[in-house]
């Protein structure tokens, strides 16, 4: 009864500081969103805060914004100048945009990372990295795919 109870205070405490940076119109929190949540100790909590009855880090649909006709937004761990990774979702709590895509490292959806990274810059700027890698290697492949197809030199699908 006693954690529970410590549970809902700490929650209260989040919806409390949420409720001020509205009202001076600090919330949600502007760019750079993932710097902001890393240096600043009241976001660090409200981003690490495991969820409780009222309020749950969940990933809901991007809000509609005028101008945003795909409802599309670059997520905020992966993403990078020329290498965008678009997500329709962001966090329910913290207001930033996170894709939930699969890594080829295995590591955890920027949606799981960005609320349970004890360093946010360093896991952001080694996902930004890895999305580079993966692009990069995603680009090659259909190089090779293109001069494959060109040459003849692919597989024979008039054999199939």
């Amino acid at each position: 009864a006693q954690k529970r109870q410590k549970k809902q205070s700490e929650e209260h405490a989040i919806l409390d500081i949420i409720e001020r940076r509205s009202r001076q119109h600090c919330w949600p929190v502007k760019k750079p969103m993932v710097r902001n949540f890393h240096e600043s100790e009241e976001l660090q909590r409200i981003r690490r805060f495991p969820g409780g009855v009222i309020s749950l880090h969940a990933p809901v649909s991007n809000l509609y914004k005028p101008g945003n006709s795909t409802n599309v937004r670059n997520c905020a761990m992966c993403s990078s100048h020329g290498c965008e990774t678009k997500c329709k979702l962001h966090c329910s709590i913290c207001k930033v945009p996170l894709c939930t895509r699969t890594w080829t490292d295995n590591s955890p959806s920027c949606q799981v990372a960005f609320h349970t990274s004890d360093d946010l810059m360093a896991e952001r700027a080694r996902r930004v990295a890895l999305r580079r890698v993966e692009k990069e290697a995603n680009c090659e492949a259909a190089k090779a795919k293109k001069r494959e197809e060109m040459t003849g030199t692919g597989p024979d699908v008039t054999a199939m």
